[in-house]
Parts: structure tokens; C-alpha cells; sequence
């Protein structure tokens, strides 16, 4: 079941499309969506390579959790952009990059490659919500405050994880 909904999530984050903003819409604005569309993405599918491959629990819980959250943040920012009427379009290359994240990881040792990673993409998302902080949309700003919190939490759960499993993470 779990399989199913997770498939049906990532079949309607899929169909989301950005290309265009409405007219008013800034460069920044509609950048921050296509990144923060594609963070979450990226973090759906490594989660749930994560839950296939991982040996550890607490690292397999985590992919979950990534699924679970990151699936909700691409809904609520789906239907942002539908209320704000935003016409946006943007290739997925995610599939792409799980396919390289896949051959980099070694047959054994997947749990500290995946943290690791992880690590790193949550910084990155963390810092792309502050950075849009400065977006002048009272909505996307509305989105961006209450997320920030939640990326937090991921970032502070994958180096908690990371001490836990003795990973070194830059």
C-alpha cells in the first residue's frame, strides 16, 4: 500500500509543470519554485532508494520520513502555484541524477553515502528557503516560513544520524 501511495505521489509531483510566471511574477520567484519542486523531488527518490537499500533503521526511517514530508511539501506547493495561477514548466532531471547518485554509491556502505548526501542536500535546501526569504509574495512567504522549520529538522536528523554512525560530513 505504502508502495502504491508513494507512487501515486510521485506520479502527480511528476505532472507538476513550470515555465512561465504570471505577468507581475519575478525571476526570483519562479526560480525558487522550479529549485524547491526539484529539492523535494530528489529528496522523495533518494528517501525511497534509501528505504530499499539502507541496512540501518534509524537510515531507512529517515528516507521514510523524506518521503512522507517532502511528498506533502510538493502538494502544498503544487497547489500554491495552481491558486496563484502560475504557469511553470521545468524538465525533470532528478531521475537523472538518482541514476549517478546510484553508481557513485558503493555496494557496501550505502547508509554513509546516502547520510552524507543527505547532509549536504539539506544545507542546500535550507539555504535556498532563507535565501528566498526575500520574495515578495505574501503566500510563497506564508510556504517558505512554515518549511523552514521542517528542512531544519531534516538537516539536524541526517547529522544526528551521521554522528550516530561515525560518518564525517563536511
Amino acid at each position: 500500500m505504502i508502495k502504491l501511495r508513494t507512487f501515486l505521489i510521485l506520479l502527480g509531483t511528476v505532472s507538476l509543470s513550470i515555465v512561465y510566471g504570471q505577468s507581475g511574477t519575478n525571476d526570483n520567484t519562479i526560480d525558487f519554485i522550479k529549485k524547491a519542486y526539484l529539492g523535494n523531488l530528489m529528496q522523495i527518490k533518494s528517501g525511497t532508494l534509501a528505504m530499499k537499500n539502507a541496512k540501518d533503521g534509524g537510515v531507512r526511517s529517515f528516507g521514510s520520513q523524506m518521503i512522507a514530508d517532502h511528498s506533502q511539501l510538493n502538494g502544498q506547493l503544487h497547489s500554491l502555484i495552481q491558486t496563484k495561477n502560475y504557469n511553470v514548466r521545468s524538465k525533470d532531471t532528478t531521475g537523472k541524477s538518482i541514476d549517478k547518485l546510484l553508481k557513485k554509491a558503493p555496494a557496501t556502505g550505502f547508509d554513509n553515502f546516502y547520510i552524507s548526501k543527505m547532509v549536504t542536500e539539506d544545507k542546500e535546501l535550507v539555504a535556498l528557503y532563507q535565501n528566498a526569504l526575500t520574495i515578495n509574495d505574501p503566500a510563497i512567504q506564508t510556504f517558505i516560513k512554515n518549511t523552514l522549520p521542517i528542512l531544519k529538522g531534516h538537516l539536524s536528523s541526517a547529522t544526528a544520524i551521521a554522528n550516530q554512525l561515525n560518518i564525517q560530513v563536511h
